[in-house]
């Protein structure tokens, strides 16, 4: 493993409201990268949602420390006055988890994240929520409440004292508010429609996802996934309607479970699903449930990456190589 020396190792999927300017999202990339022993494993630019998701790993005091400098940048660089986007947002840095990965629990991580949000106040003048096992009040510990009313109503609900933020300051208009907390590893997942309608995607997701929906009766009706959070949306980049998906608990659900049940909703409207798309990283375990899920069976483990990556479509719009997403192999 890359950090062979050190006993204990997170990761970090920080995710900056910025998809549309290279050299900003390079600015950034590049004040995280600089900090000895952090590896940036993976850079997932959306144009669409001007939004990028990096992953980052190394010890926790200079993950923390590469977050920071990710943040300095963003700060200068993204005025989220002007920021528009298809995805969910309320800040510069919109959401920064911090995931155990060896060595550290997650009581023994939360420290961390505390240090890392005051510092983000005191230095960078940074609203931020604790979320996940941060939380430091249940209804703060769901990143869709936290964010719910995104940045353009997020002024007006942090006066709210329910909705102060947890490092003591208010709202700021430019670099907008941080959700900060240590959570599980997750997959971000999207699978696409061949097709052009929203609508449909937005029924499917609330098929799938594990909250589900409420029917005519007023009843909540359960999802088919445990473990999933689904919306949908229009993907200009694609030309198409979308399922984006959060895979929450990869004990119960991964891409193969996820790409068959969007495939069986979207075929009672007559819709065909063909390809996908994976945000970020993959731990090698969710691999192997993948080929599961989809029933493949390949005699050696190369043959069996290509296999997923051709069942679920991933390279069908885009340039994508499933063997560069895997985290065993970046770490090795």
């Amino acid at each position: 493993m890359i950090f062979i020396m050190n006993d204990v190792i997170i990761e970090s999927v920080p995710n900056f409201s910025e998809g549309r300017r290279p050299e900003v999202v390079h600015s950034i990339r590049d004040a995280m990268a600089i900090t000895p022993g952090v590896k940036v494993l993976n850079v997932d630019i959306g144009y669409d949602a001007n939004r990028t998701v990096f992953t980052i790993a190394g010890p926790p005091d200079q993950v923390c420390e590469a977050l920071f400098k990710g943040a300095e940048a963003a700060v200068h660089l993204i005025d989220m006055r002007l920021h528009e986007g298809n995805h969910p947002r309320m800040g510069a840095l919109d959401v920064c988890p911090l995931i155990p990965i060896k060595g550290i629990s997650y009581e023994e991580l939360i420290p961390y994240a505390e240090q890392l949000g005051r510092r983000l106040g005191e230095d960078l003048s940074i609203p931020v929520f604790y979320y996940e096992k941060s939380a430091r009040y249940p209804h703060k510990s769901n990143l869709a409440e936290i964010r719910r009313g995104e940045y353009e109503g997020m002024g007006r609900k942090m006066t709210d004292p329910l909705w102060n933020s947890d490092n003591g300051l208010v709202f700021n208009a430019v670099t907008g508010t941080t959700a900060l907390g240590v959570r599980p590893f997750l997959i971000a997942y999207n699978v696409n429609l061949e097709s052009e309608d929203v609508a449909v995607a937005k029924k499917i997701a609330l098929h799938i996802r594990a909250s589900g929906y409420i029917d005519s009766a007023g009843t909540r009706v359960p999802g088919k996934l445990e473990g999933v959070k689904a919306i949908g949306w229009w993907m200009e980049e694609y030309q198409c309607a979308q399922v984006s998906t959060n895979i929450v608990d990869i004990t119960q659900a991964n891409p193969g479970s996820v790409f068959l049940a969007v495939r069986e909703e979207a075929a009672r409207f007559g819709i065909e699903v063909k390809s996908s798309e994976l945000i970020g990283l993959l731990p090698l375990a969710t691999l192997y449930q993948t080929a599961r899920s989809l029933s493949l069976n390949d005699a050696d483990e190369k043959s069996l990456v290509r296999s997923v990556e051709n069942a679920l479509g991933l390279a069908d719009k885009e340039s994508f190589i499933l063997e560069d997403r895997i985290i065993e192999y970046l770490m090795s």
